[in-house]
Parts: C-alpha cells; sequence; structure tokens
C-alpha cells in the first residue's frame, strides 16, 4: 500500500455551495460557501432567507470526489471513520474500503465480510483498521506491507478474524494496536457481550490468526442488552447497551462510571446511541436520539485502605468458566467490598456529586451478572490457551513493563446535559474547546425527508451554526442512514474513539468532519482566513475584520500576504498606476493592500469622505503612488478637505505638485479658509513653493472679494514667516489682535522683536513697550510664561529688568486686570524659579498675590526676603487676609494681637494652641542664646498659656466648642494642666464632652508619667553600669612596662 498523498492533492471533488435550512425558532444558523451543490435526485441548491442577518460560517463543504462517486453508485456506505489522511469506509456488500483525504481509494478489502458493515476503526497510529459486520464476524487487517512506509510498525503482521454467533455491531482497537506485544480489541454485538480479545504475537508462518491459535477472550461485561456502540481511549473503554454507558478502565480492571440512558428516549434499534472521547481520554460525550450527556474524566487520592483493597486483590483467570462470574463467595464478597470502598472514597471526595454518584455506584453493584467482571488480560505467546493475568495494582505477572501501585483512582462526573430538538447521527469534539460538532436530522413535517444538519452546539446548548446539506438521495434516507467520521487535531496520540487523532507525520493538522450518506460523502473543514476574507468583505462589508483577520494570517504563517483571495491579482504597470488582471503573472498587491482600497472606496461610494479620509494613513502607510492616486481620487469627487489634514509631509514625502493640488483647492473656496490656514501652519514650507502661494494669496485678498479676511491674513503672515520676512509676519499677526499671535511668536521665536532693544543697553522703546503690553492684555499668562522661558536665552529673551519695567510701564498706561495679572505671572513664575532674581520687586508681589493668588500669599511672605513686613500686614488687614495677619505680627513680636485674630478672628482654638507653642518654642531657642534677657522663659509661657485661656474663654459664650478644643489642644501639651481652662471658664457653660475629654487628658498624662519614670529608671541603670565599669578600671593592676615614671 502506498503512502496515502497529501491532502491537498487535486483529487478531491468540486467545491459545492452551502444550502441553508430555515430556522424556526431564531437559531444562529450560517450557511455554507461550500455546502453541496446538487444531487442525483435534486440538483436545485437552496439559499439562505436573510443573507444580511447570515451569522459567519465555521466550516465548508466539499463533495468527496476521486473514486467515492463510483464506490457509491454500485455499493451503499453504511458506516465510516477516519483518522490523519485517510478515511476507512464499511459498505453494505461488506466491503471495507480505505480512502485518502481527496476520496482516491487506497485499500479495499472486499472479501473482509459477507455482510453489511456494522463499524469501523483505526489504531492511534492508523496503521490498522478494524471491522465487524452483520455476520459476527471480526477482521483486523494492517494497511502497510513491509515496504510501503517506514514508519509502520505493523510490517509482517497478520490479518486478523474472529468469528461470533451473533452480529458484531460495534469494534474498538486498543489505541496501542501497533506497538504492544499482546494485540487487543474489544467488540460488542446483539449477544449481550462486551468482549475483550487478546491476539499474541504473529505467527512465523504468517497466516491468519484465529481463536484457536493464540486468541483469548474475556467477557467484561453482559446481560443487558445489545452492545451497540464501544470506544477505545487510553487505558478508558466506553460502551453503550439498552441500559446507558458504561466505562471500564482496563489499566487497573475496573469499572469506574455509568452513564444512565434519559428516561423516555426513543428505541435504541431506531436511533442507535453515538460515544465520543474528546481532549484524549478526559471528556466523554454521549448522544441518546436526541439528548448529550458531557462527562469528565477525572482522579481522585486512594485512601490507605482503598489502596489496600486496590493493590492485594486479584483478578479472575481466563482458565475460569466465567471470569466475569467465578470464584467463591468470598471472593465475590471481597470484590464487592473492593468496589463499595471506592464508592465511599467518591463519595467523600467529590462533594456535590457524591449523592449522585453514590445512586449511580450502587446501581452498578446491585444490577446483576453485568457487574462482574473487571479485569484486564493479555494472552501469552506461542501457545493456545495460555493465560497471562495481571493485578490490580498494574503488575504484569507475565512480564509485560511494570506499572506503579495504585495510589489514584478515575471517576466520571457529568458536566452538562441538554435536549435537543434533532435527532443525533453523529457527535464529535469541535476543534475549539467545550464545542461539539453533531450530525443532525430533523423529522420534516411533509412525507419526504429532510436535509442533514452540521450543527455546531456548546455545551450550554448554545447553536452556534446550523449548515442543512444537500446530499445525494437526501430524501429517501431517515436519521439511521447518516455517520459522522471526524479527524480532529490534538495533542494526545495514545487513543482514539469516533474522533481519530492526527498523526505527528500527518500532512495536515485542520479538523476534519466526514459526513456520510448511503449515496454521498461531504467532508467539512473548518474555514480558512482566506475564506474568512472573503466572507467578510463581499457579505458583511466588514473591512476592518477582514484587516485584522489578514494581519493574524500573515503573522501567523497560514497564509501569504500576496494570495489570490479575491480570484484576481493587482499589478503594477509602468505608469505606476495599478489594475486588477485575471492572469497575475507578475508580482501581485498584497491582500492587506487590495482591501484597503475597496474600504476606502466603499466609503467614497456611500458618500462618506471623510471616513473614508481618516483610513488613509492606517490603509496607505508609506505608498508614496498610493498616496498620489488617492489625492486625485479625493479632488475629481470634490472631498479634498476630508483627505487634506491627513496627507504625509513625511514619511513619505510627496511630489510637491500634490501638495500644491491641496493648498490650491483650498484657497479657491472661502469655506475652506480655514482649513487652508490649518494646513500651511501643520505642512512644513520646503514642501511645496512658498513664493507661489504667497502671491496666490495676496492676489486672492486683493481681487477676491475678502479684502478683510482674517483667516487668510493670518495665512499670509504665516507665509511671509516661512518666506523669511519676520517683521512682515508679526506685524500683520499684531494687525489682526487675535490671541493666535502668541502662539504665532512662541513658535518661531519671535519674542525679541516684541521688545526692541537699543544698543549696548536694554533700555526699551516705546514701539517696543507697546507690543509687550498688547501681548500681555491678550493672554496674561502664556505672556508671562514666555517671558520668564526666555529670559536664560540673552540672544533673542528679554532680561528681567526690561520685562518687568515693560510691563510696569504698561500697568501705568493701561491699568487694566490684564496688564497686572500678566505683571504677576510674570514676577511669580520668576520667584519660583529663582527667588533670589526678583527680590527687589518683592514688595509689588504682595499685593498682587493678594489680588490673583491669595491661597499662596502665606506661603511667598514665609519665604520671600525682600518685602516691607509693615506695608505687607497693612495689604493683609486691608484684604482680610486673617492667616497671613497671625503671621506677620508674630513676625513683629506682637503676640497678643495675634492671638486675638487667631481667637476672635478665626476662631480656631488649636491653632492658638499650636502658635503659643511654636512661639514658646522659638523663644527659648533665643533665651539660650542671649545673657541679657531679664525675663524667665518660666515666667513668659505661663503668662503666654494663660493669656490663650483668657481670650478662649471670654469668647466661650458666643462659641462653648473653643473651651473643648483648647483642652483636646493643651492635653498634648508638657506643662500646661488642661484643667486651668474649666476653671476659668463661665459657669453654666455646656462643654460637650467634658468627662471623656477629661479621661482622655489624664490618660495621655499617666502614660507620660509612666514613659519618664521608665526612661529614668533606664537613665540610672546606665550609670550605674558605667560607674560599675569606672571601679573595676581603678581597681585593676598595672604591668611594670606599663608605668613609666617622670623624674
Amino acid at each position: 500500500m502506498a503512502t496515502p498523498p497529501d491532502p491537498d492533492d487535486p483529487g478531491e471533488g468540486p467545491a459545492m455551495t452551502g444550502v441553508l435550512k430555515e430556522d424556526s425558532d431564531s437559531r444562529s444558523e450560517s450557511g455554507s460557501d461550500a455546502g453541496t451543490s446538487g444531487s442525483d435526485d435534486d440538483g436545485s441548491s437552496g439559499s439562505s432567507d436573510d443573507d444580511d442577518d447570515e451569522s459567519e460560517p465555521m466550516l465548508k463543504y466539499q463533495r468527496l470526489g476521486g473514486a467515492v462517486p463510483s464506490i457509491l453508485s454500485d455499493d451503499v456506505a453504511s458506516c465510516a471513520c477516519a483518522g490523519g489522511n485517510i478515511v476507512v469506509l464499511g459498505t453494505k456488500r461488506g466491503a471495507v474500503i480505505v480512502l485518502d483525504r481527496g476520496g482516491n481509494e487506497l485499500r479495499r478489502f472486499a472479501d473482509a465480510h459477507s455482510a453489511p458493515v456494522n463499524d469501523v476503526c483505526l489504531d492511534a497510529r492508523c496503521e490498522w483498521v478494524g471491522s465487524c459486520a452483520e455476520d459476527g464476524t471480526c477482521v483486523i487487517v494492517p494497511l502497510y506491507d513491509d515496504d510501503d512506509d517506514a514508519h509502520a510498525s505493523s510490517a509482517s503482521s497478520d490479518i486478523v478474524r474472529c468469528e461470533c454467533d451473533a452480529p458484531v455491531r460495534s469494534i474498538a482497537l486498543d489505541p496501542k494496536f501497533a506497538t504492544r506485544r499482546s494485540r487487543r480489541f474489544v467488540r460488542g454485538g446483539d449477544d449481550g457481550a462486551l468482549v475483550l480479545s487478546s491476539i499474541g504475537p504473529p505467527s512465523r508462518s504468517g497466516s491468519t490468526t484465529s481463536s484457536s491459535q493464540g486468541r483469548h477472550d474475556v467477557v467484561l461485561h453482559e446481560g443487558e442488552g445489545p452492545v451497540r456502540r464501544v470506544r477505545w481511549c487510553d487505558a478508558l473503554i466506553a460502551w453503550a447497551n439498552d441500559s446507558g454507558v458504561k466505562v471500564y478502565d482496563e489499566q487497573r480492571g475496573r469499572r469506574i462510571a455509568y452513564v444512565d440512558r434519559p428516561k423516555g428516549s426513543p428505541p435504541p434499534h431506531k436511533y442507535a446511541p453515538h460515544i465520543a472521547w474528546c481532549d484524549g481520554a478526559r471528556t466523554l460525550v454521549v448522544a441518546w436520539a436526541d439528548c448529550v450527556k458531557v462527562a469528565k474524566v477525572r482522579t481522585r487520592t486512594l485512601t490507605k485502605s482503598e489502596r489496600m483493597g486496590y493493590n492485594t486483590s486479584r483478578v479472575p483467570t481466563l482458565s475460569d468458566p466465567n471470569p466475569g462470574l467465578s470464584g467463591s463467595a468470598s471472593a465475590l464478597s471481597s470484590s464487592l467490598q473492593n468496589m463499595q470502598i471506592d464508592l465511599d472514597g467518591i463519595k467523600a471526595n467529590v462533594g456535590k456529586f457524591g449523592d449522585h454518584l453514590t445512586q449511580q455506584l450502587s446501581g452498578v453493584l446491585a444490577g446483576g451478572s453485568g457487574a462482574g467482571a473487571a479485569t484486564s488480560v493479555d494472552s501469552t505467546s506461542g501457545t493456545s490457551g495460555g493465560v497471562r493475568a495481571r493485578r490490580m495494582d498494574g503488575v504484569d505477572l507475565a512480564g509485560d513493563e511494570p506499572a506503579a501501585k495504585t495510589t489514584v483512582a478515575r471517576f466520571v462526573e457529568v458536566v452538562a446535559m441538554f435536549q435537543t430538538d434533532f435527532w443525533i447521527c453523529g457527535i464529535a469534539p469541535s476543534w475549539s474547546p467545550e464545542k461539539l460538532v453533531a450530525f443532525a436530522y430533523a423529522d420534516s413535517s411533509g412525507g419526504s425527508s429532510s436535509r442533514p444538519e452540521v450543527r455546531v452546539l456548546t455545551w450550554q446548548n448554545e447553536d452556534l451554526t446550523c449548515d442543512a446539506l444537500t446530499m445525494k438521495g437526501y430524501q429517501s434516507f431517515s436519521a439511521g442512514d447518516y455517520h459522522l467520521a471526524a479527524c480532529v487535531p490534538t495533542d494526545e496520540d495514545d487513543g482514539v474513539g469516533n474522533e481519530a487523532r492526527v498523526n505527528s507525520d500527518a500532512g495536515s493538522n485542520d479538523a476534519a468532519y466526514y459526513l456520510v450518506s448511503p449515496r454521498d460523502v461531504l467532508v467539512g473543514r473548518v474555514r480558512t482566513a482566506a475564506d474568512k476574507i472573503r466572507w467578510l468583505v463581499e457579505t458583511r462589508g466588514d473591512y476592518e475584520g477582514a484587516l485584522e483577520t489578514c494581519d493574524a494570517a500573515v503573522a501567523s504563517g497560514s497564509m501569504a500576504h500576496d494570495a489570490d483571495v479575491f480570484g484576481q491579482s493587482v499589478n503594477r504597470r509602468d505608469d505606476g498606476e495599478e489594475s486588477y488582471d485575471e492572469s497575475g503573472d507578475e508580482s501581485r498587491r498584497s491582500v492587506k493592500d487590495i482591501v484597503a482600497d475597496m474600504y476606502i472606496q466603499s466609503h467614497l461610494d456611500t458618500n462618506d469622505p471623510a471616513r473614508g479620509a481618516s483610513l488613509t494613513p492606517r490603509l496607505l502607510g508609506t505608498d508614496t503612488r498610493a498616496w498620489e492616486r488617492w489625492i486625485g481620487r479625493f479632488a475629481r469627487g470634490g472631498h479634498l478637505p476630508h483627505l487634506a489634514p491627513y496627507v504625509p509631509a513625511d514619511s513619505p514625502r510627496l511630489s510637491n505638485n500634490a501638495y500644491e493640488t491641496v493648498l490650491n483647492a483650498f484657497l479657491a473656496h472661502p469655506k475652506d479658509h480655514p482649513q487652508f490656514l490649518a494646513t500651511v501652519k501643520a505642512w512644513p514650507p520646503r514642501i511645496y513653493s512658498v513664493p507661489s502661494m504667497v502671491s496666490a494669496v495676496r492676489r486672492r485678498l486683493e481681487h477676491g472679494g475678502e479684502g478683510g479676511s482674517p483667516t487668510l491674513k493670518e495665512a499670509l503672515a504665516e507665509l511671509y514667516l516661512a518666506d523669511g520676512q519676520r517683521e512682515r509676519a508679526l506685524s500683520m499677526h499684531l494687525e489682526l489682535g487675535r490671541p493666535s499671535v502668541l502662539d504665532f511668536v512662541q513658535r518661531h521665536d519671535l519674542l525679541g522683536l516684541c521688545v526692541e532693544k537699543t544698543e549696548g543697553t536694554h533700555e526699551p522703546r516705546d514701539p517696543g513697550r507697546d507690543t509687550l503690553a498688547r501681548l500681555a492684555r491678550l493672554d496674561p499668562g502664556r505672556a508671562s510664561r514666555m517671558l520668564v522661558s526666555s529670559r536664560a536665552d540673552l540672544a533673542s529673551g528679554i532680561p528681567v529688568d526690561v520685562a518687568v519695567r515693560s510691563l510696569m510701564d504698561a500697568v501705568r498706561l493701561a491699568d487694566t486686570r490684564g496688564t497686572r495679572e500678566c505683571l504677576h505671572l510674570y514676577l511669580r513664575e520668576l520667584f519660583d524659579a529663582d527667588q533670589d532674581a526678583g527680590e527687589r520687586w518683592h514688595d509689588a508681589q504682595v499685593s498682587l498675590y493678594a489680588e490673583f493668588h491669595p491661597n499662596e500669599l502665606l506661603h511667598f511672605l514665609e519665604t520671600a526676603l525682600g518685602y516691607d513686613v509693615s506695608s505687607a500686614l497693612a495689604t493683609c488687614t486691608a484684604r482680610g487676609l486673617l492667616k497671613e495677619r497671625v503671621y506677620l505680627l508674630a513676625r513683629i513680636g506682637d503676640v497678643p494681637t495675634a492671638l486675638d485674630v487667631i481667637i476672635g478672628g478665626l476662631g480656631d482654638a488649636k491653632f492658638a494652641a499650636r502658635f503659643a507653642r511654636d512661639h514658646l518654642k522659638s523663644f527659648h531657642d533665643e533665651s539660650d542664646l542671649g545673657d541679657d534677657d531679664d525675663e524667665t522663659p518660666g515666667k513668659y509661657a505661663d503668662e503666654l498659656w494663660e493669656g490663650v485661656i483668657t481670650r478662649v474663654t471670654e469668647c466661650a459664650g458666643s462659641n462653648p466648642h473653643l473651651v473643648g478644643d483648647l483642652m483636646d489642644a493643651l492635653g498634648e501639651v508638657d506643662g500646661v494642666d488642661p484643667r486651668r481652662v474649666l476653671r476659668s471658664a463661665p459657669s453654666g457653660i455646656d462643654v460637650a464632652g467634658a468627662g471623656v475629654r477629661l479621661c482622655n487628658i489624664l490618660r495621655r498624662s499617666r502614660r507620660a508619667e509612666s514613659d519618664a519614670f521608665e526612661a529614668r529608671c533606664d537613665a540610672e541603670r546606665t550609670l550605674r553600669d558605667i560607674q560599675a565599669k569606672v571601679d573595676a578600671a581603678r581597681r585593676r593592676a598595672f604591668h611594670e612596662r606599663a608605668v613609666e615614671v617622670e623624674d
């Protein structure tokens, strides 16, 4: 057998147009761009009733070509499976046919069975295929011969044939069938038995292996009706019978789960169950007719007693007449006891699912003959009837690789369950987490059958997409005639269910869903980035989504940047223009460029040029030809005003004609003059001819009827400046008298022209002084900041003396708020930058701060040194600035007046206490330095505190809270008894919380006394230690050489 060809082989059938079914429940349905194009029975193709409401398709469909039409014209497909790059079909005539992903026939086993094939399966490496049929035969054949494929491990292997007494419904190979010494498979059928068969190593004769030549069978379960489906993944075997679905852990030889069949479910023979493993062996999906259950396989740590039960019990041997039911009563009791231990452990560890699992497992224990066998047996090689048993702890008694003792146990938890409104013909995992792909069939209201559907569902039963497919002869088929074979990429490579794992050397890692009917095979694949881009542009007009998809696809390498997405290429001609050409022989434009052009043009077509223009910087990037092409297109449509703000001046640099085209278009219409001005300011003058634009603007002012247009005058000033005529530019702006002149002056460094200086001096002339005053009146804050920032530049800046004198002259000439504020802001900025630079003007600043920033005056008074305290005090008094008055009164030593202001004006007893405390601290510091002060600090402090208390008690009548506030403040001052406040307070005054306040004061006082006592004790201990060391040093003897005697 040859290696399967690449999935991109041209043998695949033609792409087909999708057919949608109307959804009466308003589900999210999506048509397919590759559904079915018709059939022999019905050549018509349907379409969506409302394309505007169509959601994005998830899959694209293609009819499988190659040999499939020929095969199904003579025979009928009865089952299918897929894995890697191959698809296996079973037919009604008993043939097993192996196809590649394009439908080309690779191998045919025409005589595999003599009756319809019921099930086919693959191992994990896709090297062996197993099949079972109505005639009771099971056949396992290798797909590769010795010289077919270097990686095949099935070389020199035999065909395995097994004959049973009843039809076999399902078969599953050990995922490691190709690599194990003993090859195993499990089967189930109408006899109701689930049988695990083990095949020894192939004989040297190379003949077919039969039951008498090394095959040994173990009945894992029986007695609950026909086994209708079995799937094996990793070490877990799941099977479905008329009772429900059970899961068997062959590694530990135990059945770990039972998922019951939904109540009221239709007869199993009419709607067969479907089982699918997802995420390796971590998730199990079960579909019964119209009900879906999703179960998670979890693990828990066994207790010590449970581990003893697992590791000491032995499984029945194959020599027993019935291994599932053999053994003495004590052995059966021990087995049930171990299962009960497992039950208790599960109940203790799974929390809220404990009761549910207890009910399920209790049913297992009482379920009759089906609960007996829990074993995993491998056959010996070479002899007939030999037995090799595996203990429960996983140690192979016959020499297979040993396993560690069991410390964990698996259990199954149902995490989702929902009902559908259709019959499920097949179930498979999706290409993304927590989603499922269902092959669905819905009963039609008429007599004929409806089209089958592909549904993508979430675990919460949210219908993400619904694609109705027209398959050949669908009118005469029912739900049991359809089959789903899925090949879904996964990291797991050690198990397969009906969703086969993709090999590491497979030709493609894309998920593929093979939809099989008796006369047709379709394959659904996940839509590519090119499919999504084309759908977004052509169906939805979502160009943003198309661009994002394009970037992501190119970055990930899933699509070439110049892929032929739209079925045409765009070539570059010699003249620089670009045209669409079907041939595409020359280098093609990138997909992103084509989508970008479509995006911009779509907005021009819908009369929304502003939106289209706003997209150009991002979409055109640095493509010079594209920019000039789009400038021409916008100009022809009269939309240049929308594009101009986005035209690049650099990166890329366009031709001069392109820029002048834009400017002349703005100059032609008065409504566009503001944009002409903005463009002149934004664009550097080197990219167009400035003299020609100056001439054009002057002609427009003289002859265009806009002689007084301030916008054109400002633009002309900008052009004068660009042409080197600085004086004319400044004169034009000052003539306008608009605040924008400051922007103009700052942007072009023209502040030096505002104050003209005589040679050798900094004395301003009258024209310059007037210019500076005009700037100050227009925007005081901006003018002051410009003056401060320019003082460091001796070449073009204005010295401090000149600026201050000019501003003061402006104040005297026109005493307006603007000029005074400009002077204040300039001196304020100057003070913040250098406190000594403007010391001579500190006196003037006091009144300016009081007028414009009174909240900053106190900081200025505390920091500045060049002002007169008396004049400052008068200013503060006149303006009612109390805290500033307190500070100045303290500076001149008028403490009583300061206290009067604090208590009488501010009404703040705590501030008064802090003021007195700080004043006493400074007084004590001065007393320590001077010797001629007759007044002792203690006496002065007592008098000061008495003054504070007296003033507070005098005002207590109108402000009772002052007494309490002063008590709180004095409680934190050492040497002052807060009770003096109460003694001095007027009788009958109500002090809020007096008791609590006193308690707090006493508590702080006692704590202070305790701290002082501890400090005194520490000092005394330290002194004693020092004295002891001195005494010890005095008693120490001196060495005679250490003593020097002086004459």
